[in-house]
């Protein structure tokens, strides 16, 4: 009997995929970072800015290749037809104001995938047949001093249902088709843990390379930082532990060192925002990690030492 699912997939790859076109809210490196790699797959995108900007070339540079992409913006007040597809990609703290700019904008059937820091995602309520995803991912990339895009480590994304009622399997699978094939991407059934471990890892990671100002790598540089990450994690471990999480939590400082190993190069988010002088996202990591540790009455003062510390430089 032939695979009447695997069929349905092969025409749906045909029939859709070279139609599809993505709105990204959130010009930011990661939004900017997708739409490259869906620019390989011929897909359509845009990125949807706060102020009017006009298309450009830029220079796109990963480990195994290096070209020029054209990136297409557009203000929200242009857009003129439904948003199909939308891509989230706004600092975690922007993400309700950004997506209530054009949520009007969503069709009936729209599928929204969220992929950001934090744990924004589980706030955000959509219409009935309109399909929320949620996305982490351990891909590591930055705009450099001459606003190329470089692709610093290779990583992982993983993608699944925030609301396990508004999609089936099937449904799953066919938006996996949808998303760009060069990058390592792959299904989720318990989306909310890998958010959580993405969470504990950013808070292991983000606010020390701020306060060193170094890179990713430079973090197990010395056996002093070595040591306060070390620690640090300990601390992460105990809060993520008293609130149910999996095993995989015994281990953040073992998976903090291979995420850092994977990504020596990168800058993180937190420190590029403080570089640039912009308001950071701090209290959705670290602080975030404070207010639940508060609510179940566990003592955090090295996290709350990294947000004070993050909060007093920007």
């Amino acid at each position: 009997m032939p695979n009447v699912f695997v069929s349905s997939l092969s025409n749906l790859i045909v029939q859709t995929k070279p139609n599809t076109h993505w709105h990204i809210l959130g010009a930011g490196a990661i939004g900017s970072l997708w739409a490259a790699y869906w620019q390989q797959d011929d897909i359509a995108t845009t990125l949807i800015t706060r102020r009017p900007q006009s298309p450009t070339m830029m220079t796109f540079s990963s480990p195994s290749t290096s070209l020029n992409i054209y990136r297409n913006t557009v203000g929200a007040r242009e857009i003129t037809q439904p948003i199909t597809h939308l891509l989230l990609t706004t600092k975690a703290q922007q993400s309700m104001s950004a997506l209530d700019s054009i949520k009007h904008l969503l069709s009936d059937d729209a599928i929204v995938i969220i992929l950001q820091n934090g744990m924004a995602a589980k706030k955000i309520k959509l219409k009935k047949n309109q399909i929320l995803y949620a996305a982490t991912t351990t891909d590591g990339c930055y705009f450099n001093d001459e606003g190329s895009l470089i692709h610093a480590g290779i990583g992982m994304t993983y993608f699944g249902v925030i609301d396990s009622t508004s999609a089936d399997s099937h449904q799953l699978q066919a938006t996996h088709i949808l998303l760009p094939r060069h990058l390592n991407v792959e299904t989720c059934h318990n989306i909310e843990e890998r958010l959580w471990q993405k969470l504990a890892i950013n808070c292991a990671i983000n606010a020390l390379g701020v306060k060193y100002d170094c890179c990713n790598g430079a973090l197990l540089a010395t056996e002093e930082r070595s040591l306060e990450l070390r620690q640090l994690c300990s601390e992460i471990s105990i809060i993520t532990k008293a609130l149910g999480l999996g095993s995989w939590f015994n281990d953040i400082f073992d998976h903090t060192c291979a995420v850092i190993k994977l990504t020596q190069t990168n800058i993180n988010s937190t420190l590029q925002d403080i570089r640039k002088g912009k308001h950071c996202e701090i209290n959705e990591l670290n602080g975030y990690l404070c207010h639940e540790a508060k609510c179940l009455a566990i003592s955090a003062p090295l996290n709350q030492a990294l947000v004070d510390t993050v909060m007093q430089l920007e």
